[in-house]
């Protein structure tokens, strides 16, 4: 999402699905100003972790808290998601929003 310079609230969510046999480990997102990197945690907030065995073929999602964002000019803020599993695959989906303070 491209935000105009200004002070931002950023928010969002994640959602993982495991393919049948798939076993899910870590689930990690963020909301991050690079591209396929993730933030630091505690991001300020936007950020969240899941470090457990999860079921198989099971659909799991991440709320990511909000954090702000403060940018002098256009700038392209992301939602990333990485998913540590074994056996077969792993799909995900996303949604961010952003709110400009008053």
């Amino acid at each position: 999402i491209t935000l105009s310079a200004g002070d931002w609230m950023v928010f969002g969510n994640i959602g993982f699905i495991a393919a049948a046999g798939t076993i899910p480990t870590v689930l990690t997102g963020s909301i991050s100003q690079t591209n396929n990197t993730q933030a630091t945690s505690p991001n300020g907030g936007g950020f969240a972790q899941v470090g457990a065995t999860l079921g198989t073929a099971s659909t799991n999602v991440l709320p990511l808290g909000m954090t702000e964002v403060n940018v002098t000019t256009s700038t392209v803020v992301y939602l990333v998601a990485t998913a540590t599993f074994t056996v077969s695959t792993m799909t995900g989906y996303g949604a961010i929003i952003a709110r400009r303070f008053r």
